[in-house]
Order: C-alpha cells, then sequence, then structure tokens
C-alpha cells in the first residue's frame, strides 16, 4: 500500500520563484500534497500563471474561526500580508509544514511551532525524486536569482557550487 503524500502550504512567493526558474508544472508533479489558501491565488493571478487542474494543488478558502485567528495574528504580527496570515493559519489548522522564502512569515510561522522550507528545499526535492538534474537545477535557480534579489544569496551560491561538483561527478 501506497504511503498518502506528505501535505505542505505553499506561500505565494515560492509559486512565482518556482514559475521564474520554470519548474512550476514540475513542482506540482511532485509526490507532496501542495494547499494554498484562495487569497494566495488571487495575490499572484496576475503574476503567476496557475492552473487549478494541476492535482498537485488544493486551494482552500478560510471560514469562521480560521479567518477569526488570521485577524488576531495579522495584528499582533503587521509585517505579514493578508495571504501571509491564512497560509500560516491555514498550515497551523492542518499540522503541516510551510514552503515560503518570506522572512517574517518564516519567522511567524516557526514562533507557532510551524516548520518552514524554502526555494532550496524545494529545488532539493525536485533533484530527490529525480523530477530534473543538476544542470537543469542550476539554470533554474540561476534563473531565480536573476528575478529575485530577495533569495538567501550567500546559501544560493554555496547551493550551486556543490550543484556544480555533483554535476561535473555524473
Amino acid at each position: 500500500m501506497e504511503d498518502s503524500p506528505s501535505s505542505y502550504v505553499i506561500d505565494a512567493n515560492i509559486l512565482i520563484d518556482l514559475q521564474n526558474g520554470g519548474l512550476l508544472s514540475r513542482f506540482f508533479s511532485l509526490k507532496i500534497q501542495l494547499v494554498t489558501p484562495d487569497v494566495v491565488i488571487e495575490e499572484i493571478r496576475g503574476s503567476v500563471e496557475i492552473r487549478q487542474s494541476y492535482s498537485g494543488l488544493r486551494v482552500e478558502e478560510l471560514q469562521g474561526r480560521l479567518v477569526s485567528e488570521a485577524i488576531s495574528i495579522k495584528a499582533r504580527h503587521t509585517c505579514l500580508s493578508v495571504p501571509d496570515v491564512f497560509a500560516l493559519v491555514l498550515a497551523k489548522d492542518l499540522g503541516c509544514p510551510m514552503l515560503t522564502g518570506d522572512r517574517c512569515l518564516r519567522r511567524a510561522a516557526e514562533e507557532a511551532g510551524i516548520s518552514v522550507h524554502g526555494i532550496l528545499w524545494c529545488l532539493n526535492q525536485l533533484l530527490q525524486e529525480e523530477a530534473l538534474d543538476y544542470e537543469q537545477a542550476i539554470v533554474a535557480l540561476e534563473m531565480m536569482l536573476q528575478k529575485n534579489s530577495r533569495l538567501p544569496l550567500a546559501e544560493c551560491r554555496e547551493q550551486l557550487e556543490d550543484w556544480r561538483m555533483r554535476a561535473h561527478r555524473t
């Protein structure tokens, strides 16, 4: 019997980075369940082509107590956007990790006891499931870096160096 896929709440900036790297559809094909609040989809509708028909993306609409909790969190964490707090509340409610590159959201999630992963983790998942090779990962991350100056530059350079060494060994 096959295990059910792990669930992750995905934030807008990861979706945008994956789109910028040309990896969005590949990431949706991984053996994980990706969940996002509907307000995240609304936030990125103009900048990212996301088709809800991808089987790897489930869009949730928060109701009642979850919206109230989001409002309460927003009041305490003014650096978070409304989509950010909705993603945080959804991850907390589902009891699953978050995928985000937003520093403020990462900090708030960790304070709430929620595990957080960023774009490098996402790329390594693609490599682990052989959805791309090291050369493709290098090109994708370089494309992301060209379009997103907020990525952790030192970590990205270190990862690129590691992938270059691995690519030369294969």
